[in-house]
């Protein structure tokens, strides 16, 4: 599904083009040539991410029953002062930057147990190509889909942390037939291992 969007090949040219890679390949070879690059493009970016992200959030919590107007405004504080702790604003800034050189973007909002007091949201941005559509809907939000995956990279231990009781499950790469082949052939098999299959 996401192969098939006509985009999808231009999106690490785009990423690359926004972060100074704008000369194409041939003319690289070509060393006579200068290879002057003026970003104006990194420039319009940063830019609009920072007037995106440089705000706190404008939603908040206003009770029809004034019983709870003091309930409200514990949400309103905490909405705040998450916002800030958790430096959402940087992850959101990530969100927009690839929202803008890839058309879209992915951010993912976790309840992370390990934190301190509790727990608390983690926000995550994430490549718009790790997200793979289970039976996607037409319409614009991601919750009208059946599903979805979001593929990402853990360490063994990091899995291990997460997964106490099946730690012996997890094997590094070079214990297993897989990474000797792919110690091997590192080269081949890097190029059959894309982005999204």
């Amino acid at each position: 599904i996401n192969r098939s969007d006509p985009s999808y090949d231009q999106i690490e040219r785009s990423q690359l083009y926004i972060t100074g890679e704008q000369l194409d390949p041939v003319r690289k070879r070509l060393k006579y040539l200068p290879q002057v690059v003026i970003n104006e493009s990194r420039k319009v970016v940063q830019a609009h991410v920072s007037a995106l992200t440089d705000l706190k959030p404008l939603f908040g919590w206003r009770p029809t029953n004034p019983n709870y107007q003091v309930q409200a405004d514990l949400l309103n504080k905490y909405a705040v002062a998450e916002w800030i702790t958790t430096l959402a604003d940087i992850e959101l800034g990530d969100c927009i930057k690839y929202a803008l050189s890839a058309g879209t973007g992915d951010l993912v909002i976790d309840w992370d147990p390990h934190v301190p007091l509790g727990g608390a949201h983690s926000y995550s941005a994430r490549d718009p190509r790790d997200t793979l559509p289970i039976r996607p809907s037409h319409a614009r939000s991601v919750q009208m889909w059946e599903g979805m995956v979001l593929r990402e990279e853990h360490s063994v231990n990091a899995l291990r942390t997460m997964y106490p009781t099946r730690a012996t499950y997890f094997r590094p790469a070079t214990d297993n037939s897989m990474g000797r082949i792919m110690g091997r052939f590192s080269t081949a098999v890097s190029r059959l291992l894309t982005p999204a299959d």
